[in-house]
């Protein structure tokens, strides 16, 4: 989720287990919700947290921490600012081995009390972020929703030639494009999810962007159409490059707020749809993205909508019907 905090807090990694072979875990997803739930056990007890690489520290809600034994002290009071909201408060922080697969790490963890507002989590109990995800090797099979963890690369990284590369910078994973006009300094976030309803159809925003930088796409009316849905304006385009892919029809929203940091675009967790495999390699700090598919569940949907609109700017045509399905 992109609620970025910029204060990092350190951690203490412990190579908690001496296995050679890869420790592997489902992630759970939920009907409407396609983040993944990654089981973590603190002080004997599991818990589901967000797999969130838009996250660069872990966090437990308060419930769940008083369960654990994770209890606030004056030697863990820290100030945080939150970039979304340029705003600063007062957090706690424990220390905890937290276990992930029969692997151990030990970390400051966020005990989210409900004031600080950095949560947007209502279905997972914690957020595991890059604070522990950046330290080791893994792999997710984005088809079974299967996690792989190790501590040797040889173990993970066998791949060669991904369709797309992100970079670290700033305590956060990040790739760059241009979009009508507009530099985009983007970065992976699994922890957001941008659905919308439009009619009889249900979507996600696979690139979320700053107003700035949404009404200068609208410029490029030779590729996009803009949609209003709620309180939200989305643009549709034709095509999205990243890296070394050309994605058909992607449904970008303005959601991403201005801030002082330097991105200004995220891509969702719809965007992993796209791909088989994503592995991260804690020795160069990437994380790289394979088996592209061109086509997802609303590519098509999209596709229509957008041949739609512009079919009826052209005839100059009022646009009735466009977010209706046609009965079979």
């Amino acid at each position: 989720m992109y609620r970025l905090i910029i204060h990092v807090i350190s951690l203490l990694l412990l190579g908690g287990c001496s296995e050679q072979m890869p420790q592997q875990v489902s992630l759970n997803t939920a009907a409407k919700d396609s983040r993944f739930s990654c089981p973590v056990t603190i002080n004997g007890h599991t818990f589901n947290f967000l797999f969130d690489t838009g996250s660069t520290l872990t966090v437990i809600n308060n419930p769940q921490a008083l369960k654990a034994g994770l209890l606030p002290t004056d030697s863990c009071l820290w100030r945080i600012a939150l970039v979304e909201r340029i705003w600063i408060d007062s957090i706690y922080t424990s220390t905890a081995t937290v276990e992930i697969a029969n692997m151990s790490f030990q970390s400051e963890i966020v005990l989210d009390n409900y004031r600080t507002h950095i949560h947007d989590y209502q279905n997972y109990d914690g957020i595991l972020g890059l604070d522990i995800l950046s330290q080791i090797y893994w792999m997710i099979d984005l088809k079974k929703n299967v996690l792989s963890l190790s501590f040797s690369k040889k173990n993970i990284l066998k791949e060669t030639n991904p369709d797309v590369t992100f970079e670290w910078m700033n305590n956060l994973f990040y790739t760059k494009t241009t979009l009508g006009g507009s530099n985009l300094n983007i970065y992976l976030d699994t922890g957001c999810l941008s659905p919308t309803k439009m009619g009889d159809y249900e979507f996600s925003a696979e690139l979320a962007i700053t107003n700035d930088a949404l009404y200068q796409c609208e410029k490029d009316t030779a590729r996009m159409v803009s949609i209003e849905a709620g309180d939200h304006l989305y643009i549709l385009y034709d095509s999205l490059n990243i890296d070394k892919i050309n994605i058909p029809y992607t449904l970008i929203d303005n959601t991403f707020r201005n801030n002082p940091s330097d991105f200004n675009a995220v891509l969702t967790r719809r965007f992993l749809d796209h791909f088989d495999y994503m592995i991260h390699d804690a020795q160069e700090k990437k994380i790289y993205l394979y088996g592209y598919n061109s086509h997802i569940s609303q590519t098509e949907d999209l596709g229509e909508i957008h041949l739609k609109i512009r079919e009826g700017f052209r005839k100059g045509t009022v646009l009735n019907g466009i977010f209706k399905k046609q009965k079979p």
